[in-house]
């Protein structure tokens, strides 16, 4: 029919995504590597009785405790199945994961001070300069490409004309007349107030145990370690961090704590190795790949959304690089065209197999919604609020 209004109506629910856009350049669930593994610490996500089809399936994780010896520590509020049975279990106030996770980065960078250089420097935009006054890259006038600072020559050169094990992760520097530093000397500055005791009043997790739990993970790391598949020469790291949905949708703080856990495994080189976790259910064949900035170039919707004015779409992707439950978006666009530049509203919708006034948090939101759309058809097994509506 033409129309661009075609959206699932389940809601904002899958915060999951968020981290995963902004490290690894797409949505899909991350998870360990259960082969290799040997440490894994998993918030508010049951990965194997209560969970035992995905992320992953409980017989690979029994597999992975009794013939590799995987270490697993549940952060949790309650005391689940596994935590009982196949693990240590850390109670958490719920809500509060992030406060954990930065005080773990907080241990092992100023108090641990280990933590894969190789990988930061090669595999993440840790050396990026930054400049002081925008807070943006500081890049090359000619080329626009991100810079880096050389140790070796003493001067600046754009991501790709550098070896980056030559590149400073610290350091304060001037090029161009710009007074800048590697985006690390930021990282780590903001992790410097958040210690252990800061994070206990907040998370109730004991200081001595977040200290504790820093220096495993530091350990299991092997960090510096390699070994070799099908003659690739690949990082051995087989810890994993597992983020599951009782963690990250909590309102805000859900996803960062989500994001929080990717930078974590970034600093102790555990992303898309062996042992440590990486994507799944990315469309094949799986490419990852620098974009023109260096950084992994982005595979789903915030490629796919080309920039569009005035809106022609009820959800307004444009706006939106996580554009796969905008839903919500279209029913405010609906209710208030005008403030959202919308130069129509729909007169008729079908739904099919969903019943979003039901399904969502928004209930008044979405009622509200559809009362405006003239005419409704549905084709549901069950009689619910959109069917009454029809």
């Amino acid at each position: 029919l033409g129309t661009p209004n075609h959206f699932h109506t389940y809601g904002a629910a899958c915060a999951l995504h968020y981290g995963m856009n902004y490290t690894q350049g797409a949505i899909p669930e991350i998870v360990a590597d259960m082969d290799n593994c040997k440490y894994i610490m998993s918030f508010g996500n049951s990965i194997a009785a209560n969970k035992g089809v995905a992320s992953p399936g409980s017989e690979e994780t029994l597999d992975a405790i009794e013939k590799n010896g995987t270490r697993v520590v549940y952060v949790d509020p309650r005391c689940s199945f596994e935590a009982a049975k196949s693990g240590e279990w850390v109670p958490i106030k719920p809500g509060t994961d992030l406060s954990f996770l930065m005080a773990i980065m907080h241990t092992i960078l100023y108090e641990i001070d280990k933590f894969d250089v190789w990988f930061m420097k090669n595999r993440t935009n840790a050396p990026y300069l930054v400049n002081d006054e925008t807070g943006y890259f500081v890049c090359d006038p000619e080329s626009n490409k991100p810079l880096m600072w050389d140790e070796e020559v003493g001067e600046a050169k754009a991501f790709d004309e550098i070896d980056s094990d030559k590149a400073a992760l610290e350091g304060r520097f001037t090029v161009n007349g710009i007074a800048c530093q590697p985006a690390f000397v930021l990282f780590k500055e903001n992790l410097k107030e958040k210690t252990p005791e800061w994070a206990e009043e907040i998370s109730t997790v004991p200081a001595e145990t977040t200290r504790r739990i820093a220096a495993e993970l530091v350990e299991y790391a092997h960090i510096g370690h390699w070994t070799e598949i099908d003659g690739f020469r690949i990082p051995y790291t087989p810890i994993a961090i597992q983020y599951g949905r009782g963690a990250y949708n909590h309102t805000v703080i859900g996803p960062m704590g989500d994001l929080a856990g990717k930078v974590l495994q970034m600093l102790l080189g555990a992303l898309e190795v062996v042992g440590g976790a990486g994507t799944n259910q990315m469309p094949n064949p799986i490419h990852l790949k620098p974009g023109p900035d260096g950084v992994i170039q982005r595979k789903i919707e915030a490629a796919q959304n080309p920039w569009v004015w005035p809106p022609d779409c009820l959800e307004q992707p444009s706006f939106y690089p996580v554009s796969h439950t905008l839903s919500h978006i279209g029913m405010k666009t609906i209710l208030e065209p005008e403030k959202y530049h919308m130069e129509y509203t729909p007169e008729v919708m079908m739904a099919v197999g969903t019943d979003p006034i039901q399904s969502n948090c928004s209930t008044d939101l979405w009622a509200k919604a559809l009362l405006k759309i003239p005419f409704i058809a549905t084709i549901n097994v069950t009689f619910g609020p959109i069917t009454m509506l029809s």
